[in-house]
């Protein structure tokens, strides 16, 4: 795998971490697809620091987890950017009808973080069989 790949994902995860941030802070209330939300945030802060930690040098051993990673935040992050577009629409009976419909997106959140999580653990277990 090409060196500029990983500079490729870890640009694609820092720029959906600064999307879910913002997504998480311009919507507040006390309903569990927030938790969810934050939750996401602090997976997406995570997977990012891991990833800058890889040394250039294991790239190619990563080949097939960074395309499971960039499927994954390429998706969450074009989820992300419907929700902010939502979330900055006019009001009116159609943005309160999609701002309803995210909060009900708890499937989509919990599959975004289990996903993420998974491949968190899966670069950790990697660094830790580094350091062994």
């Amino acid at each position: 795998m090409d060196p500029s790949n990983i500079v490729s994902i870890i640009e694609l995860s820092t720029s959906a971490l600064k999307l879910g941030s913002k997504v998480f802070y311009e919507f507040f209330g006390n309903d569990r697809s927030i938790e969810k939300l934050q939750r996401l945030n602090l997976r997406l802060q995570g997977l990012n620091e891991i990833l800058q930690k890889i040394p250039k040098s294991e790239i190619p051993l990563l080949k097939a987890q960074y395309r499971g990673i960039d499927t994954t935040l390429r998706e969450c992050k074009a989820f992300l950017k419907d929700y902010e577009a939502t979330l900055s629409s006019k009001s009116g009976f159609r943005a309160a009808t999609q701002r309803t419909g995210f909060l009900f997106s708890e499937s989509r959140l919990d599959s975004f973080n289990k996903r993420i999580d998974d491949h968190f653990h899966e670069l950790n277990a990697h660094i830790g069989f580094r350091i062994l």
